[in-house]
């Protein structure tokens, strides 16, 4: 009799074992996967190890890659390294749950934008699930953006990354809050930035505003970007740069301080961008006189940006990307 119970209690325990650490991950892997490509026709997610591990309750995703999008309007695709949260396994049988401890190791994201507009995602009426996340954390991540013109490509780098992302969340509570979020990396090989944005990620209408910092960037670094995507080859250090960029919908206000030396532009002017090469040629014509700005008035040194976002202007990276680019411009011919 003792044996009999002695075996039954064995083999409840493997079972409870196997449940715990290969079942479960497993549901929460089929899970995972199901409700990313239900819910993006377009969206592809794999991850290649699921883990589990109790006291505290934490799990832990490895070798993800995600895909979504369309390359000629805008797609991302993604690896992660691990991204491990501690939650409650009473999630697995609901719709709401809350993350904490979140880390996410090795990010590598890359967006390509095209000339087609994306189009808007169907309308489902199923409601999503309801989340609190209560902050992440970002370590040794990489970033890259890619407007392709036609055959040409237009690239920014950034490598070294590391931050973290405040509270955020899908209840209703959280519909207003402004989430904030903070990285420090390295833009190319040599700038050392450090880009804050602040947005109310569940908000009906657009509302973005975003900070970031500059230091020792050799602007010919920025060259294979700028030349494919507004004609300008560019040399010389930007010793310091300043920015604040606030987006309200389809409008784009802020300002830029630059202080720089050794500067040199050069414009490539093509029938296709006719009205923008006329603009930078005033511009450019005016800071051909004078390479360095670090001794003069601080005055001289900011410039404030207005803008309407253009249809070309797909996505809000690009619009920030040509809102800084044309107050950095009027610095320059300002000194």
């Amino acid at each position: 009799m003792l044996k009999t119970l002695f075996k039954i209690t064995i083999f409840i325990c493997v079972v409870f074992v196997l449940s715990i650490f290969v079942v479960i991950p497993k549901i929460i892997q089929h899970r995972l996967i199901s409700a990313v490509e239900e819910s993006c026709a377009s969206c592809r997610l794999s991850i290649g190890h699921t883990r589990l591990s109790l006291f505290p309750t934490t799990l832990s995703l490895e070798e993800i890659q995600f895909s979504g999008g369309n390359p000629d309007a805008t797609a991302v695709k993604a690896d992660i390294g691990r991204f491990s949260t501690g939650f409650s396994l009473r999630h697995l049988w609901s719709r709401e749950f809350e993350l904490s401890d979140t880390q996410v190791e090795r990010p590598n994201v890359d967006v390509i934008e095209g000339d087609l507009s994306s189009p808007s995602s169907p309308h489902n009426n199923s409601p999503g699930p309801k989340f609190v996340i209560e902050g992440i954390k970002i370590s040794s991540g990489t970033f890259s953006y890619t407007r392709v013109y036609g055959k040409r490509r237009a690239e920014l780098h950034t490598k070294n990354l590391n931050g973290s992302i405040g509270q955020m969340g899908s209840i209703p509570s959280f519909h207003d809050m402004i989430s904030h979020g903070e990285i420090t990396g390295r833009l190319e090989n040599s700038g050392e930035f450090r880009l804050t944005v602040a947005t109310p990620l569940f908000a009906k209408d657009l509302s973005v505003d975003v900070s970031l910092k500059l230091l020792n960037q050799n602007l010919a670094d920025l060259t294979p970007f700028f030349e494919v995507d507004s004609g300008l080859a560019l040399s010389g250090l930007l010793i310091r740069g300043d920015s604040l960029i606030q987006i309200r919908d389809n409008s784009l206000h802020g300002w830029v301080m630059v202080q720089y030396r050794d500067l040199k532009i050069k414009l490539e002017k093509t029938k296709d961008r006719s009205a923008l090469s006329a603009f930078f040629s005033s511009l450019i014509s005016s800071a051909k006189t004078v390479s360095s700005n670090v001794n003069h008035d601080h005055k001289k040194q900011i410039e404030s940006v207005d803008l309407q976002k253009k249809e070309h202007d797909n996505t809000v990276i690009k619009f920030i990307l040509h809102g800084l680019r044309d107050a950095a411009l009027m610095v320059t011919s300002k000194s």
